[in-house]
């Protein structure tokens, strides 16, 4: 979702409802929707690609992915971890 490609998340069943909250923020956003894995077959699958695929919604779902994250968030993350490393010892970088 954070490159502007709208998702369809089908949370496994097992487990602790871990990765339907995983997805949460992206679905809050308008970036994603979710498919419980019982509701999943062909017909739901061909249904929300058809309704992804409509031009408005793909371009507002695609927008709102893009908002998840700053522009730039691996390369921010590479200097902090840098900084944070030659803060400690300043031979690394």
């Amino acid at each position: 979702a954070t490159v502007g490609l709208p998702t369809i998340y089908v949370p496994l069943p097992h487990g602790n409802g871990e990765q339907a909250r995983n997805a949460t923020s992206a679905v809050d956003a308008g970036a994603g929707v979710v498919v419980a894995n019982a509701d999943l077959d062909v017909e739901r699958l061909l249904a929300e690609t058809a309704r992804i695929h409509d031009a408005d919604v793909l371009a507002q779902m695609s927008a709102a992915g893009r908002g998840l994250m700053p522009a730039h968030a691996a390369e921010e993350m590479a200097v902090r971890v840098i900084s944070a490393a030659t803060s400690i010892d300043p031979t690394i970088g």
